[in-house]
């Protein structure tokens, strides 16, 4: 019996800091966004995105209500980045997605590619120097020139060339990097 109450006692003591968590949440995105709607609907995202397409769909919404209030694409992905109020994961899935590639508007769409591909083969570190050293040649290039240009790099530091990713299901001839920024946690 007395296991039932300690179980039931830390059921009720976790579902009491969700909601507590979950009145932040809401407050906090409701002056962000300044649209009950709009806030409950991304606070129900972001605290279960477990997919790319997932996260496409909350970013896409809440840079389109940013954009409706006057904002600036680039404030809206700030916003985004810096909402210390995101859980943690879902917070460095949007600095991996958002704080490091600039998103290029092609038309009315936004289009981006996930970066954790470079993540995953190149540290944030070699990433950020290698955009700087593309963008003193050009101010656009493409994902593809960043990844010959590390590859190249880190074969010819220590003679290791790390294997360019398998084909990739989106061709980045459409995607550029402008900037690169590394954003703190």
């Amino acid at each position: 019996m007395k296991l039932d109450s300690k179980k039931k006692l830390a059921e009720r003591q976790a579902q009491i800091a969700y909601e507590l968590q979950y009145e932040v949440l809401l407050k906090d995105w409701y002056e962000r966004l300044g649209n009950m709607s709009a806030a409950k609907y991304v606070i129900s995202k972001i605290s279960t995105i477990n997919d790319k397409k997932d996260m496409i769909d909350v970013y896409e919404f809440v840079i389109r209500v940013f954009k409706s209030r006057g904002f600036e694409k680039e404030e809206a992905i700030n916003h985004m980045a810096n909402n210390k109020y995101i859980f943690a994961s879902d917070r460095q899935r949007i600095i991996d997605i958002l704080g490091i590639v600039e998103i290029v508007n092609l038309g009315d769409k936004i289009l981006f590619e996930d970066p954790r591909l470079l993540t995953s083969l190149y540290t944030l570190d070699e990433i950020y120097s290698g955009v700087k050293a593309l963008q003193n040649k050009s101010e656009n290039f493409s994902v593809d020139e960043l990844m010959l240009y590390l590859n190249l790099k880190k074969s010819t530091n220590d003679g290791d060339v790390r294997k360019i990713s398998e084909p990739r299901r989106i061709s980045f001839s459409t995607f550029y990097l402008k900037r690169l920024e590394h954003k703190e946690a």
